[in-house]
């Protein structure tokens, strides 16, 4: 009985041994589909309103100054690491007259695809409903910076 055990064990190790890439792609796969059976994630601090139309897209975007919008998806793992950051950029930014906003992707596709966003997060900047600046990807130093090229 032990020999038996003892081989199985050693077979197991075999094939761990011999496909490590399988191995590797078993565990981001469950990684995955853990991340997105949680929450995404929100804050309570901040000045970040979400659009959830076409129409209000556009009157916000357009309204005078800046306006960032966070383009995001919810199963999107930068994005949901932008959040707390992205408010609290907000804030930093809200005394200068920057408004922020965010928009759900997959919820709003009509908005993404207008506005040709093909990765998440992206980042873009508008003024009087011009976009002047993108950012795709999640860096806080990359999006300050595409705002504060604007200012």
């Amino acid at each position: 009985m032990l020999d038996v055990l003892s081989n199985l064990v050693n077979q197991l190790f075999g094939f761990l041994k011999d496909n490590p890439m399988l191995i590797a792609g078993i565990f981001f796969l469950i990684k995955n589909v853990y991340a997105k059976s949680q929450p995404f994630p929100t804050v309570d601090y901040g000045h970040v309103s979400a659009i959830s139309s076409k129409t209000d897209f556009d009157k916000c975007i357009k309204e005078d100054g800046l306006a960032v919008v966070d383009f995001y998806a919810t199963w999107c793992p930068p994005c949901r690491s932008a959040v707390p950051v992205y408010a609290r950029m907000s804030e930093t930014y809200h005394a200068k007259g920057v408004r922020f906003y965010k928009v759900d992707v997959d919820k709003n596709r009509d908005i993404s695809g207008g506005e040709n966003v093909s990765a998440m997060p992206t980042f873009k900047v508008y003024m009087k409903g011009k976009c002047v600046g993108t950012q795709q990807g999640w860096s806080e130093g990359a999006v300050k910076k595409l705002i504060d090229d604007v200012l």
